[in-house]
């Protein structure tokens, strides 16, 4: 049922603008311009999604994010579970001076590190770190026209892989993408993922797979929203 607490509440203009894209229609009263770019003349649906500069995508993005470490902390301690980890941790200690100290050119380093979402200690297999991206997409883009949207999907995670796979394995640890679409299309990463997921949480929770999955698929969906 709607709640508060578990924020599965939403307005009904949020209702509506969801209804209405599932069905492939263009949402009414749509601003004239992006809030953010100034864009006017080309702004449509897909700009909103699209749009760099407007706090929406990133929003979305930490809401999807957030909404898995919740999920997580159902299972794993706060100590086994970490955010923003970084990807390559070993180039800024050689960045350092021979005390380990980062220097003021390495402090630059840092804040632009390169950084994942999501560092779970013993997910797929006990004491090996995993660490999660998430990355979601709009597959109406015009640079996806051409490709099928599975194909699209798989696509940026091979993406991901080609740049961070190796330099997890170098640390010892698990890399997963998780991709999903803006309408809720999930790469074949982040299926795995929650199918594993959902099977901790069904053990921890005493209940069947099929209902703890349903639960996720319907947490996923509000976060996305």
């Amino acid at each position: 049922m709607p709640s508060q607490v578990r924020g599965t509440i939403i307005s009904s203009t949020e209702f509506r603008y969801v209804l209405m894209l599932r069905y492939a229609r263009i949402p009414s009263n749509l601003p004239i311009s992006c809030d953010d770019c100034g864009e006017s003349k080309n702004f449509d649906v897909n700009h909103a999604f699209d749009c760099k500069k407007d706090g929406l995508v990133t929003a979305r993005h930490d809401e999807i994010r957030d909404e898995l470490r919740d999920l997580l902390a159902h299972v794993f301690s706060p100590s086994r579970i970490r955010c923003e980890p970084m990807i390559n941790p070993t180039s800024m200690r050689a960045n350092g001076t021979k005390k380990d100290v980062p220097s003021a050119s390495s402090s630059s380093d840092f804040l632009n590190a390169d950084r994942g979402d999501l560092l779970i200690r013993g997910f797929w297999e006990g004491s090996t770190d995993i660490i999660i991206d998430v990355r979601q997409t709009n597959l109406d883009s015009k640079s996806y026209w051409n490709l099928p949207p599975k194909k699209a999907l798989e696509r940026q995670e091979k993406e991901k892989k080609k740049k961070y796979c190796k330099l997890c394995e170098n640390q010892r640890r698990h890399f997963t993408p998780f991709v999903v679409s803006t309408d809720e299309m999930f790469g074949f990463e982040a299926r795995a993922f929650l199918k594993r997921l959902a099977k901790l949480l069904a053990e921890e929770w005493d209940k069947s797979y099929p209902t703890v999955r349903g639960f996720i698929n319907v947490r996923m969906s509000f976060a996305l929203v």
